[in-house]
């Protein structure tokens, strides 16, 4: 077909990024209505990357040969490429009982602000979203940062933990950043603590952050099943001051 594609989805919420053969896609959109979630994700503000027709960063997928076995896992809010609080979904998932025998497995969703802002930079295209999602109970809201370069070889990233304004003190929660790798891509640690990621074409990448970065045991559900992953995680703790964590997956050997 002729034409382009949009940069900016205004009704599902997803936000593009492209530059020379890199891609980045950000899910900027509120879940649909309860009804219309039976199979929706909790993943605001996660993101999916990839170079050269190979996928970098993603979110866990859907599985539906196996779905009594993973679907209700792959749609928390863990198993894609965003901020969890304290091991919580953003957004839960009817417990079984009557209620999601006559209902579905829907998300039990609620009125949330969910926002984005693209500009095009001398830095390239940068997007900025917040989601209020995790105010009821933590009182904490998240705002992430994503710029890709104009030759597509570095995506540099920031997510941001504050305390709304209408909420009042609280004890610190532990918070977790995680970046699900696609299997076809073979992850290690350098000695100077950045993570090396190898493409199957042989490309290489590098993601960095000021602070630890562990490597943890993750799924991808895909076309070939669910097959086993790896991610990049995060930790730490946000209480009523604002926390903020910079990081960037910028290719090997090109300035």
């Amino acid at each position: 077909m002729r034409g382009q594609p949009f940069l900016h989805a205004p009704h599902s919420g997803y936000q593009r990024l492209a530059a020379a053969r890199s891609l980045a896609i950000l899910d900027c959109g509120a879940p649909p209505p309860p009804a219309q979630s039976t199979e929706a994700h909790a993943g605001c503000l996660a993101f999916e990357f990839g170079a050269n027709g190979h996928r970098l960063v993603v979110n866990c997928g859907a599985e539906k040969n196996e779905g009594a076995r993973w679907d209700g896992a792959l749609r928390t809010t863990a198993a894609h490429s965003t901020v969890t609080i304290a091991d919580t979904s953003m957004l839960p998932i009817l417990a079984p009982g009557l209620a999601r025998d006559l209902l579905g497995p829907r998300l039990l969703a609620f009125e949330a602000r969910v926002a984005s802002e693209r500009n095009e930079t001398p830095h390239g295209w940068r997007v900025e979203a917040a989601h209020d999602y995790y105010v009821p109970e933590f009182g904490i809201v998240h705002e992430r940062m994503l710029t890709l370069a104009p030759r597509g070889n570095r995506l540099t990233g920031s997510d941001r933990l504050l305390r709304h304004a209408s909420r009042k003190k609280r004890a610190a929660v532990p918070f977790a950043i995680r970046f699900h790798i696609h299997p076809d891509v073979r992850v290690s640690p350098s000695m100077s603590g950045d993570i090396l990621l190898k493409l199957p074409n042989g490309e290489g990448w590098r993601f960095r952050h000021s602070g630890s970065v562990a490597i943890e045991e993750s799924v991808y559900a895909g076309h070939n099943g669910v097959r086993r992953a790896e991610q990049l995680v995060l930790t730490g703790q946000v209480g009523n001051e604002p926390i903020e964590s910079a990081w960037v997956f910028e290719q090997i050997g090109t300035e």
